[in-house]
C-alpha cells in the first residue's frame, strides 16, 4: 500500500503551501528534534508574515534565550508580555477584514493556551489552522521515532520507522537533495508542485507566502478552504505518464479562440495557445501539436482522420486518450468519432469526459487512474488557461476537483481520473 508522507519543522501560522502538500499526503511528520533555528533567513520555526498598510511585518512568538544547539521541542517560552503584543498587532491591520469576526476569535483562543514551550504552541497553530482548512492529517513527531544521521539520511530514517513509500518534498530541498539514500531505501520522491492563488488582500498589491490567516481574514474559512484546493479530463494521467518517464503527446485540434453569440471575442488564438503552452509544460508533455480547425465547427470528415492517422503513425503512439463519444460539445463529439475512427490500430484506447455538460448517454466509467499525487500539477495547468477560469470562475476548478474526489471513493484512494475503455491489448 502507497503511503506518501511530509516531513517539516512545526512552523508558526505557516503560509499556503505549508497546508497544501498535507492535501496530497497520509501522514506529517512534525520535525520537533532538530535545532531551533534563530535570527536568519531561514527562521520560520517561530515566526510569519502578515500584512500591514507600510508593508511585511512579522509576527513572532518570544521565546528564552537558547544556546546553538538547542532543539525546537526544547525551546521555551518567554514570560514577556508577547501574547498580548501579536494579538494587538494582528488586530489592528485585519479589524477592517471581510472575516475578522470570523478569525479573530480563533487566535484569541489559540494564544490563551497555557503552552509553556515552542513546540507546544506551534504545533496548536498548525491544528487550528488544520481545522479552519478542513484538512485531517496524522501526525508524528520526529522525537518519538529516535530517528538517526543527518540531512538525507535523517529523513530516509524517519521514512522508513513510518512505512513511507513516498516522500513529498518541498521545492525549497532542491538544493539539497541527494537522491541516493532514498533510492537505497526504495523510496520515491515527489516535488510539491504549488502555485499560489490570488485572493483579495487588504492594504495595496497582492502580496504571496504570508501567513494562512491572512486568507482566512481576507475570504472566510469556507472559501479558503476551497481556494486551497483548486487540465481537466486527464490531466492528472498525463502528469503521471510524463514523470514515469513516458513521451506524452498533446493534440489540440482547434485554434480554441471563439467568440460569443454576440460576435464579441472571448478569448483569442495566440492567448489561448499561450495558455495551452504554459499548461503543457507544467503537466510535463513532450510535445503540444496544434490543430488549424476553427472553434466549434469541426467535423467528422476525412481531414481530420488524416490528420490523427498522422500524428499517431509518426509517433508511434501506443496509447490514446480522447474526448467521450457521447459528449454534447460540438467539436469533441467530432474529435472523438475520429479518434475511434483513425487509432483502430493503436492498441489502447480510453475516453474522458471533460466538462459539466449533461447528456442523454451514459458515460460508462470503468478505467481508473489514481492521480493523488498529481492533482496539483493538474490544477496548476487548469489555472493557466486563465481566460477560461476568467470566464466561468472558480467553480469550474472546485468542479473537477469534486469529480476526482468522488470517482477516487468509489476506487478507494483519495483522487482519481475515470475513462471509459474501449480497447486495451496486453502484450
Amino acid at each position: 500500500m502507497n503511503k506518501t508522507v511530509v516531513i517539516h519543522q512545526p512552523d508558526f501560522l505557516s503560509h499556503l503551501g505549508f497546508f497544501h502538500r498535507f492535501l496530497n499526503a497520509d501522514l506529517y511528520v512534525a520535525l520537533d528534534h532538530v535545532q531551533f533555528v534563530d535570527g536568519t533567513s531561514r527562521s520560520w520555526t517561530h515566526r510569519d508574515k502578515i500584512k500591514t498598510p507600510r508593508g511585511v511585518q512579522w509576527l513572532t512568538i518570544s521565546v528564552r534565550k537558547t544556546s546553538r544547539d538547542t532543539p525546537i521541542n526544547a525551546v521555551e517560552l518567554s514570560e514577556t508580555d508577547w501574547r498580548a503584543q501579536n494579538l494587538n498587532l494582528v488586530r489592528e491591520n485585519y479589524r477592517t477584514a471581510p472575516h475578522f469576526r470570523e478569525i479573530f476569535p480563533e487566535l484569541e483562543k489559540l494564544y490563551a493556551l497555557p503552552c509553556a514551550r515552542l513546540v507546544e504552541f506551534t504545533i496548536a497553530s498548525i491544528d487550528m489552522l488544520l481545522r479552519l482548512l478542513d484538512i485531517s492529517i496524522p501526525r508524528v513527531l520526529s522525537s518519538s521515532l529516535e530517528p538517526l544521521g543527518h540531512k538525507n539520511e535523517l529523513l530516509v530514517d524517519i521514512l522508513r520507522k513510518v512505512g513511507a513509500s513516498r516522500y513529498l518534498s518541498g521545492v525549497g530541498a532542491r538544493d539539497y537533495f541527494d537522491p541516493v539514500p532514498f533510492a537505497r531505501a526504495g523510496i520515491d520522491v515527489a516535488w510539491q508542485e504549488f502555485k499560489h492563488p490570488v485572493y483579495p488582500q487588504l492594504h495595496g498589491e497582492f502580496m504571496p507566502y504570508l501567513s494562512s490567516i491572512d486568507m482566512l481574514f481576507n475570504c472566510g474559512t469556507e472559501e479558503s478552504r476551497r481556494i486551497l484546493r483548486i487540465e481537466l479530463g486527464c490531466g492528472g494521467t498525463l502528469a503521471r505518464h510524463a514523470r514515469r518517464g513516458d513521451s506524452v503527446h498533446a493534440y489540440v485540434t482547434t485554434v480554441s479562440g471563439f467568440s460569443n453569440q454576440y460576435d464579441q471575442s472571448v478569448r483569442s488564438s495566440t492567448v489561448a495557445r499561450n495558455e495551452a503552452g504554459e499548461a503543457m509544460k507544467i503537466l510535463g508533455i513532450k510535445e503540444l501539436i496544434c490543430g488549424q480547425f476553427k472553434t466549434l465547427q469541426v467535423e467528422f470528415t476525412d481531414e481530420l482522420n488524416i490528420e490523427i492517422l498522422r500524428i499517431v503513425d509518426t509517433r508511434k503512439i501506443e496509447l490514446v486518450y480522447t474526448h467521450w463519444a457521447g459528449d454534447i460539445h460540438h467539436d469533441h463529439r467530432a474529435v472523438a468519432r475520429a479518434s475511434l475512427h483513425s487509432c483502430r490500430h493503436v492498441p489502447r484506447l480510453l475516453m474522458y469526459r471533460s466538462n459539466w455538460y449533461q447528456s442523454t448517454t451514459e458515460f460508462r466509467g470503468n478505467f481508473y487512474t489514481d492521480i493523488t499525487e498529481y492533482w496539483p500539477a493538474k490544477e496548476a495547468a487548469i489555472r493557466c488557461h486563465a481566460s477560461e477560469v476568467q470566464r466561468v470562475g472558480e467553480k469550474w476548478i472546485s468542479f473537477f476537483r469534486n469529480e476526482a474526489e468522488n470517482a477516487g471513493q468509489r476506487i478507494g484512494v483519495r483522487l482519481a481520473e475515470v475513462f471509459e475503455l474501449v480497447k486495451w491489448l496486453e502484450t
